[in-house]
């Protein structure tokens, strides 16, 4: 056994091309096994990769889609938003000339309220002998009444 050992380590040093060529190709087939995996390796990650583009893309069309979307309520929003302050403006400047309207037709009323208030008072102060005689003549008495009526019916002013 020990004969057959030294032969044997004998003939590789004898004859190293084959030695080393049966190591070559045992290299070489793990060198190829190894290419093979790392190509299988790499379809894989490009299979991926095209895949995960995909989903990239139809997410980014998504997202457009609904910036789209959104770009069209906004603007939407918008003209409504004008249209509505358009019709406040409108409505305020409605208001503003009513009120205007008023002040000018109770400053009217004020004026004629003061103006007859200054000329009774003035039809007073020129006949107050008219105005303290109850025994006066009946035309006399119907005038007083009146003016006692249309004093009674307007409201004091001061």
């Amino acid at each position: 056994m020990i004969g057959q050992s030294m032969a044997q380590v004998a003939m590789r040093l004898s004859e190293p091309e084959r030695a080393v060529s049966d190591s070559m190709v045992t290299v070489g087939q793990a060198v190829r096994r190894e290419v093979a995996a790392m190509g299988d390796g790499m379809e894989r990650a490009i299979a991926r990769a095209g895949e995960l583009e995909t989903l990239v893309a139809n997410e980014v069309s998504a997202l457009e889609r609904a910036y789209s979307d959104n770009e069209v309520r906004i603007r939407a929003l918008l003209q409504d938003i004008a249209h509505q302050r358009d019709n406040l403006v409108g409505q305020a400047e409605q208001v503003r000339s009513a009120i205007s309207g008023v002040q000018i037709d109770l400053r009217h009323d004020i004026a004629l309220i003061s103006d007859a208030t200054s000329s009774t008072r003035d039809a007073i102060a020129s006949h107050p002998a008219s105005m303290r005689s109850r025994r006066a003549s009946p035309a006399r008495s119907r005038n007083a009444a009146t003016t006692s009526r249309a004093h009674s019916a307007m409201p004091a002013i001061t």
